[in-house]
């Protein structure tokens, strides 16, 4: 391993302007840390391996390695991953909403591991020098950005277990005939879950139709919280109540309405010999949503296609 040096935890910034003759574009600052290992030679076979731990010995991310012979460096985003995201009809709010929370300043072990043999390496992070903001604010907002990922994570969850239930319905459905009574009780849940749908997330076609609901209110506060590297303003934390309270009451409704439903349809479907309708619980969707994105964004509607949708409008410095 070669020594690392001090990395830097510095906010990206974003603009909307237009530069006449005169625009001077320089090089910015790393927003990374960088690591790196020296091979003697090209490593051809074995498992090989680089992860990055925090300082109580729990593991933070798994690097992508280069195997080649000399010098090597990998980047590691100082972040956590990207929250798992619902789908919705409006680009995000925010584009600091699309990044994961920087992690706690302090010292960070890097393990490269070849077989058995193993090579460590420490990382300082430090807070931007530039910034003005105390230690005791950056911790401020460090807990409320974090509790912001997690409501976001939350609602994705909602909207997919929602989806999920929805299609299971209509699966069912498809397979009685027109007058079955149980057909008109799935459509009735179906019914129920769309008017649940409707407040979790815009659904107008279109991208810029200003709906507003839950996602974007939610998305809204995280990435406001997470682009600002000091102290939360008191509007943000109080938004970040309410939106806690207002998730928790449409999570609660649709929990309630489906349970309901499931226990009056479920038996019928059951002598129709029928597979039975089935809520998909939060540790279930997590476990999905890490084996189909490596637990960055769950989206239907790529990432790629909100970035582009954002960044028509914004420039990176």
């Amino acid at each position: 391993m070669l020594p690392s040096r001090t990395a830097v935890e510095s906010m990206f910034q974003f603009e909307q302007r237009s530069e006449g003759d005169s625009e001077f574009t320089g090089d910015t600052g790393r927003s990374a840390a960088r690591i790196a290992y020296y091979l003697k030679k090209r490593m051809l076979v074995g498992d090989f391996k680089a992860a990055v731990y925090d300082a109580k010995g729990n593991l933070i991310e798994n690097l992508s390695t280069s195997r080649r012979k000399g010098i090597n460096v990998v980047d590691w985003s100082m972040r956590m991953k990207p929250p798992k995201t619902p789908p919705g009809n409006q680009v995000f709010p925010d584009p600091n909403s699309i990044f994961g929370p920087y992690l706690p300043e302090g010292t960070y072990t890097v393990k490269v591991t070849h077989g058995t043999e193993t090579a460590t390496a420490e990382i300082h992070v430090v807070a931007d020098p530039r910034g003005k903001h105390s230690a005791a604010d950056r911790a401020e907002q460090f807990k409320a950005v974090v509790d912001a990922y997690h409501l976001v994570e939350h609602i994705a969850y909602v909207v997919d277990a929602a989806k999920d239930l929805s299609a299971q319905a209509a699966d069912r459905a498809g397979k009685l005939g027109p007058d079955d009574p149980l057909r008109k009780t799935l459509q009735s849940l179906r019914d129920s879950i769309s008017a649940t749908q409707q407040k979790l997330a815009a659904s107008h076609e279109g991208g810029y139709s200003g709906e507003i609901e839950l996602r974007e209110k939610i998305l809204e506060v995280y990435g406001g919280i997470n682009g600002y590297a000091g102290k939360p303003t008191e509007s943000q934390v109080a938004q970040l109540a309410a939106l806690h309270k207002e998730l928790d009451g449409v999570d609660g409704d649709f929990h309630s309405y489906s349970e309901k439903a499931m226990a009056s349809a479920n038996p019928e479907l059951d002598k129709k010999k029928l597979p039975t309708l089935k809520l998909l619980n939060e540790e279930e969707w997590r476990k999905k949503a890490e084996e189909k994105g490596g637990g960055g964004m769950s989206l239907e509607g790529d990432l790629a296609n909100e970035l582009s949708q954002v960044f028509k409008f914004l420039h990176v410095r």
